[in-house]
């Protein structure tokens, strides 16, 4: 896409699709880091007992995940792929493929 589609895809992602103060002032991603905590303690309780062990905290992978949409976290094919998913489907795919990202780790 040109610069004028890019800046308004971005400016609907920002305004439309993620949830208010998501980037204001960060109120959203600790939100959304709170519900893919809650979501992986149901979905991943041996991986969470194992980083507990060593007191290391998801929420430094997460953060940069969610507040970065998994940009330069992913192979580009596959990036492009969440984000098609994202447009379609909205913030619970970002759960989804931290989800997955930790379970293939």
């Amino acid at each position: 896409m040109n610069e004028e589609e890019a800046f308004w895809t971005l400016a609907q992602t920002v305004e439309t699709i993620l949830p208010m103060d998501y980037y204001s002032n960060m109120l959203g991603v600790l939100v959304d880091q709170k519900v893919l905590q809650t979501l992986l303690l149901k979905r991943l309780p041996r991986l969470c007992e194992h980083l507990q062990e060593f007191n290391f905290s998801l929420d430094l992978l997460a953060f940069q995940w969610l507040v970065c949409l998994f940009v330069n976290n992913l192979p580009a094919e596959t990036e492009y792929a969440v984000w098609d998913l994202f447009f379609i489907k909205g913030v619970s795919v970002l759960f989804r493929v931290a989800i997955t990202v930790l379970e293939l780790m």
